[in-house]
């Protein structure tokens, strides 16, 4: 062997151990972050679980939990059944093994999707964004950490073609509709209309299940749709207590639900005009996304453009930020596609995606206990709290510029 050929071979050899190594640190990481820390996370029983198992165990006797507000539908409480009727440990260690799954399963989908269309350093570090993100890792006990990683992995498949897509994805729907059902309709604007149809079949049938068990036992079905757009309201904080409640001046956890009408009203807007603004701004985003996916005929990246705009401009905690997935997904294929500047796109949208792990300001409240004076500052209420905002908005942004400039190879 000549000196040049010994030292390529040694080259080769030291690049085939770096690659190994990095994948051992990318599974090391993940593997903490969805797997350990779920299981270990919490030593009792989630207050969400118990919300979950009681609403189960009531629905399953066949009373009326929509007497006042709830803003969950029936299908949700459908699948709640069964921890409503296993013991609450039991359950609760069953809840957790599943979100557990879930997020391996959805991991596992982008990375297959991104090796597709990318060299293979770029799905392993894909998976190692992703991996890290708080919506991949099941630590509480809200059905968002079943519903946002299944409408993401649901809504790839779906694009790929594959049957189960439609299925998982009316899944999705079923157990918490506002983070799915935007998947369903750019599917229907990409013209991918059967695993649209089929997610619309199994979301409708299983609340078509649940009324019928409610009218069986007496629920009239017209006390459903109040009650539900009650607790939406309440939960939300759109109403006046829930306002108070999440973004008031003097509640330390304001920014938790990491929505933009709390900055605005922060700005000196009303409660009524920073909603206002929200879905003024949250129907203009839908507009351009539909076109989008209606020229583009791909719903997986429409949903990377809507997906972070949706979050910053609704109610969401941060569970729900597995929807970014969309938006990671799409800077790790079109880094490895493009040279030059326009890797500054992508790379800005995967580290400003850090910020997502967790709201900086929610943190800061919570860890630190800062003075009411800090709180009620201006660097606090403009700079350090709305940090996820602008995040969320630099990354919808973003994602719409390598939306447009996206091509199939």
């Amino acid at each position: 062997m000549t000196f040049s050929a010994s030292l390529t071979q040694t080259g080769q050899d030291c690049r085939g151990c770096w690659d190994t190594a990095m994948k051992i640190l990318v599974l090391a990481i993940v593997s903490i972050n969805t797997v350990v820390l779920p299981i270990l996370w919490y030593s009792g029983i989630h207050p969400d679980f118990n919300t979950v198992r009681q609403f189960g165990r009531l629905f399953a006797m066949g009373e009326n939990v929509y007497e006042g507000g709830n803003p969950y539908l029936p299908s949700s409480l459908v699948f709640w059944v069964p921890f409503g009727l296993l013991d609450r440990d039991v359950g609760w260690a069953v809840w957790k093994l599943l979100g557990v799954l879930v997020c391996v399963f959805a991991l596992k989908v982008a990375f297959d999707f991104v090796s597709e269309r990318a060299p293979a350093r770029y799905a392993w570090l894909s998976l190692l964004n992703l991996g890290i993100l708080a919506g991949f890792t099941a630590k509480s006990g809200n059905p968002g950490n079943f519903a946002a990683p299944l409408a993401f992995a649901s809504c790839l498949l779906a694009c790929q073609g594959k049957s189960v897509g439609g299925i998982l994805l009316g899944i999705a729907c079923a157990i918490k509709y506002p983070l799915a059902l935007p998947c369903v309709l750019f599917l229907l604007f990409a013209r991918q209309i059967k695993p649209a149809v089929v997610a619309i079949t199994v979301f409708f049938s299983m609340n078509i299940a649940g009324i019928a068990w409610l009218a069986v036992n007496g629920v009239d079905p017209l006390e459903i749709p109040k009650s539900v757009m009650s607790g939406v309201v309440h939960v939300g904080g759109y109403d006046e207590t829930g306002f108070s409640a999440h973004f008031a001046a003097q509640a330390r956890g304001k920014y938790s639900t990491l929505a933009a009408v709390s900055l605005w009203n922060t700005a000196g807007l009303s409660r009524e005009s920073a909603q206002m603004l929200n879905l003024v701004l949250l129907g203009i985003v839908a507009i351009v996304s539909a076109v989008l996916a209606a020229k583009k005929r791909q719903a997986w990246i429409t949903m990377a453009v809507f997906a972070p705009a949706f979050l910053t401009l609704t109610y969401h905690r941060y569970y729900d930020s597995a929807l970014i997935g969309f938006s990671i997904v799409l800077a790790w294929i079109c880094l490895a596609r493009h040279s030059g500047l326009t890797i500054f796109i992508p790379a800005t949208i995967i580290a400003f995606s850090g910020f997502l792990i967790r709201s900086v300001a929610y943190s800061i409240v919570y860890r630190l206990d800062p003075s009411p004076s800090f709180l009620e500052g201006t660097f606090y209420n403009f700079i350090v709290g709305p940090i996820h905002i602008y995040s969320l908005l630099l990354i919808a942004v973003l994602a719409f510029v390598l939306a447009t400039r996206y091509k199939d190879s």
